[in-house]
């Protein structure tokens, strides 16, 4: 599924593709397929396949990705480990679709 945030979460999110919006500041464990960031991410992030992080957007904590692209401008603050696409580790429950 989809989600698109641009509020304030606090948690655990497991979607197929995360769309943080420019007033989005979320922080937890984060695992999805496709992460696209206009706002604030941060803590413990699990990306499958694709992670953009645009010029607005701001990513601090552990990134473990297959693919990055960060647009001039944008930020990552902290530890990045690349995996070959469907190779990220995770805790191997499907997506809810």
């Amino acid at each position: 599924g989809l989600a698109n945030i641009n509020g304030t979460v606090q948690g655990d999110i497991k979607v197929s593709d995360l769309q943080i919006g420019p007033k989005g500041n979320v922080a937890g464990t984060i695992e999805a397929k496709v992460i696209d960031v206009h706002g604030i991410l941060s803590d413990n992030i699990i990306c499958h396949e694709h992670i953009l992080i645009h010029r607005s957007g701001n990513v601090t904590g552990q990134l473990d990705y297959a693919d990055i692209e960060i647009e001039r401008g944008g930020q990552f603050k902290g530890k990045m480990v690349q995996h070959p696409p469907g190779q990220t580790k995770s805790n191997k429950e499907p997506f809810n679709s």
